[in-house]
């Protein structure tokens, strides 16, 4: 249950700050965690015009 938890505020933190690119509205973004076979992927999802989009996750500076 706790990888459960982990992954679900992993995937809320990543959708948390983003307006729709669709719509352009704030504060109806959802995250939701889509399998592809043995690939679990995050996606946003905006509950307005349901509009998906994968987050866009910055990498770490070496």
């Amino acid at each position: 249950m706790a990888d459960t938890d982990t992954l679900l505020s992993e995937s809320k933190s990543l959708c948390s700050d983003y307006v729709c690119p669709n719509c352009g509205l704030p504060d109806h973004v959802t995250a939701e965690r889509v399998l592809i076979g043995n690939v679990t992927l995050t996606r946003c999802h905006c509950r307005l015009c349901g509009h998906s989009w994968h987050p866009r996750v910055d990498a770490d500076p070496v």
